[in-house]
């Protein structure tokens, strides 16, 4: 089909379908190429905030998403696409690529409520959006989890993303200095940009802490059969930015009371288990779950002592880069971990070390090697003080409740409304 021709067809289609789809209540379209969002405890948190909100929820994802497994976590229409088409939208900017995603857009909404507000998740999200935009006319907005530097990628790679980053009616970030750096290198204005920690959503019933005495039956001590009297946990990443290789090393000169418990966030297979142990002490435990719902991981947070944090940009790509280097209030592992009232040893990572400092909510550890003698130091007291410094400063700074007002108003501002 030529040029003029699809053009043709996608205007036709358009002004045949306009009277067809109604806004009898407000509705948002997340276009998610990631596809992760049930591993995402933020992103669920803002998509249960907007259908709490009274707004209708779909999220645009990849295929390998299942509608049951997100149904579990929030309240929100599921609409599927090709990884191929998802890159095609995201790499070709051509009527074609277009065409295909429209049409696949207008041919699966649910009970033919038109978006009146598009969110695009990161660079390729909101690529699509802004095309996605361009046709229908329906504005946008950015959520931002990762920045990516031009000085780590190149002019070609950030070209479309800054594009399309120029209609955005606003757009999300987590903190200050994220947020002027997604401006700088997103040529976003500082006024549209929101500042939202990456946070999960909803309260914990939290357990009396009595450090290594009480036990929740089901839980990681009985499955696992853990006998140390209390557990450090890991849970996220095991990449080499995440330094578990070093945490690892250092238990073999933790003490006897103390051990590591290792929830990856995606699941480990068996000879990576194996390749990890290898370099550790007898005191290490790894889970054997996936990290596919959030409340299972809380509930395992709930029955730690302490939660480990560190961060070393590897600049091996543009995710372990200076996006990295610049965490600020982006750590949704760290937010877990405050949410339980677990005090947190981390490295100094900006904001959260500072927060952590200011809030005495756990210990900055230059390196993961000197935990053997935190660990060995440090009382039941202590641990109780920092645990309540810990909640204090969940519920004071990162909780996504005390952000909920600025989302919604942003979001109202920037939806189109249909009568």
């Amino acid at each position: 089909m030529s040029h003029s021709k699809l053009t043709m067809t996608i205007n036709d289609f358009m002004a045949k379908i306009s009277g067809r789809f109604h806004g009898s209540k407000q509705s948002v379209l997340i276009v998610h190429p990631e596809g992760n969002i049930h591993y995402n405890p933020s992103l669920l948190g803002i998509v249960s905030i907007l259908s709490d909100s009274g707004y209708q929820v779909t999220v645009l994802a990849p295929v390998f998403i299942c509608k049951d497994e997100l149904s579990r976590h929030c309240s929100a229409n599921l609409l599927t696409l090709r990884g191929k088409y998802f890159r095609q939208a995201t790499e070709m900017n051509t009527l074609h690529a277009k065409w295909i995603l429209l049409s696949r857009l207008i041919h699966t909404l649910e009970k033919h409520i038109w978006p009146s507000l598009i969110i695009g998740v990161d660079r390729d999200g909101i690529i699509i959006s802004s095309r996605l935009s361009s046709l229908t006319g329906i504005p946008y907005a950015l959520l931002s989890y990762e920045i990516f530097f031009e000085c780590e990628t190149s002019q070609i790679f950030k070209r479309p993303e800054i594009e399309a980053c120029r209609k955005i009616k606003f757009a999300i970030s987590q903190d200050p200095k994220r947020s002027e750096l997604l401006s700088r290198e997103n040529h976003i204005s500082r006024d549209k940009i929101i500042e939202v920690p990456v946070s999960p959503r909803g309260r914990l019933i939290l357990r009396d802490r009595r450090h290594g005495t009480s036990e929740s039956k089901g839980g990681i001590r009985e499955r696992y059969q853990i006998k140390h009297q209390k557990i450090a946990i890991l849970v996220g990443s095991t990449d080499g930015w995440s330094m578990t290789n070093k945490i690892i090393a250092s238990t073999k000169d933790w003490p006897s009371k103390w051990c590591l418990f290792i929830h990856d966030r995606y699941g480990l297979r068996a000879e990576e288990i194996e390749k990890l142990k290898a370099r550790g002490g007898h005191n290490i435990y790894f889970s054997t779950e996936s990290f596919s719902d959030i409340d299972d991981v809380s509930t395992m947070l709930l029955e730690a002592d302490v939660g480990l944090a560190f961060y070393q940009p590897t600049y091996q790509n543009q995710w372990e880069g200076r996006n990295l280097k610049h965490l600020g209030l982006s750590s949704g592992k760290i937010a877990s971990y405050l949410r339980a009232g677990l005090p947190v040893i981390l490295n100094r990572v900006g904001q959260y070390s500072r927060l952590i400092r200011t809030y005495e909510a756990g210990i900055i550890s230059p390196r993961p090697s000197l935990l053997p003698c935190i660990l060995n130091r440090i009382t039941d007291h202590e641990l109780a003080i920092m645990s309540k410094n810990a909640l204090r400063l969940y519920q004071k700074k990162i909780n996504i409740e005390r952000h909920k007002k600025h989302l919604l108003k942003a979001i109202q501002a920037g939806a189109l409304r249909y009568s």
